[in-house]
């Protein structure tokens, strides 16, 4: 089953195929997730958080990239919100930074997390 077949079951209801999704995808939202949230505990919660945003919002994927970059995304900016209501709240230790430019072969999503943020410094401190 293709991941536009896939969409549309979970869609018309059936909930073994969000099951199915989930665990397809489960490993890519836990890395991306992992790749900003050190804790184990809250890198779980989140990645429940993530997939139950996954379900709200599935009607609104409109398929013009791959399934994966959008879940992805939506697994980096839960991340990044709940990492930023962290700082703010002072809850974060030093060694609870995330540790983003480790791996190599992630440094494109670290690029784009990093020109997120700056956009949003940016766009901040131009209003």
């Amino acid at each position: 089953m293709n991941d536009a077949q896939l969409v549309q079951q979970v869609l018309n209801g059936n909930n073994h195929a969000f099951r199915f999704l989930a665990g397809k995808y489960q490993r890519l939202v836990m890395h991306v997730v992992g790749r900003i949230i050190q804790q184990e505990d809250e890198r779980e919660d989140i990645c429940q958080e993530v997939f139950i945003k996954v379900f709200k919002k599935l009607k609104r994927f409109r398929g013009d990239s791959k399934l994966s970059t959008w879940i992805a995304s939506i697994a980096c900016n839960t991340a990044i919100t709940h990492y930023r209501k962290q700082k703010r709240r002072g809850e974060l230790s030093y060694n609870e930074e995330p540790n983003l430019l480790l791996n190599e072969q992630d440094s494109g999503l670290n690029q784009k997390i990093i020109e997120k943020e700056e956009a949003k410094k940016i766009s901040t401190a131009t209003y």
